[in-house]
């Protein structure tokens, strides 16, 4: 299962609780980093890909709880899984809907995307084997093997600001309100005429 499901006692100290979640996210990458690299079905690629979204949100939200060094250390390695993944996973849903896509034109001129699907279907093939070069080379390895360790290591920081030892229900209520109050005040900002882009 892709899902996070991860139980967390209020008290418990953020720093720990945030490690915990992050470690769930960890095991679905791993869950299904075989299945990716053999392409046995386009869904191993979604969920890794999800639990890396994830992962790097999860590091945004919740920055009071993680030393700085390791958001510096690791952030950049998890924009590179996500720009990596990325090609492969907008390809395979051209592929999966594409009948869905040609099913809104004239029946027809259907026929005439043949050529299309056909391109599709080998750049995914070219882009598929980029990725299992990629995620099977040292770099990621490397990340794998220092992101586990450092969220199976306590997390301590001098650094202000830092709320790791606070419980994780004070850190992720102010987290919660701070983003509600802000949605609030953008949504007030809002007029009648206002352009699309804004809303």
């Amino acid at each position: 299962s892709s899902k996070v499901d991860v139980r967390l006692l209020p008290e418990t100290p953020s720093e720990a609780a945030v490690r915990k979640v992050l470690l769930r996210l960890l095991e679905i990458m791993e869950a299904n980093h075989a299945g990716m690299i053999a392409d046995t079905d386009p869904e191993f690629l979604h969920d890794f890909r999800v639990a890396v979204r994830r992962t790097r949100s999860m590091l945004g939200q919740m920055k009071q709880a993680v030393p700085e060094g390791m958001l510096a250390g690791f952030k950049p390695e998890l924009d590179w899984l996500g720009k990596l993944t990325g090609q492969v996973r907008d390809l395979d849903v051209y592929i999966l809907k594409f009948q869905d896509y040609a099913a809104s034109l004239d029946e027809s001129i259907r026929g005439d995307l043949a050529p299309l699907k056909q391109y599709i279907c080998r750049r995914q093939q070219r882009e598929q084997i980029k990725l299992v070069r990629a995620l099977s080379a040292g770099r990621y390895l490397k990340f794998a093997g220092s992101w586990k360790a450092a969220l199976n290591t306590c997390w301590q920081s001098d650094a202000p600001g830092w709320k790791g030892a606070d419980p994780i229900e004070t850190v992720a209520r102010q987290r919660i309100l701070k983003i509600f109050k802000r949605a609030l005040r953008q949504g007030r900002a809002l007029k009648k005429d206002s352009p699309a882009s804004a809303i």
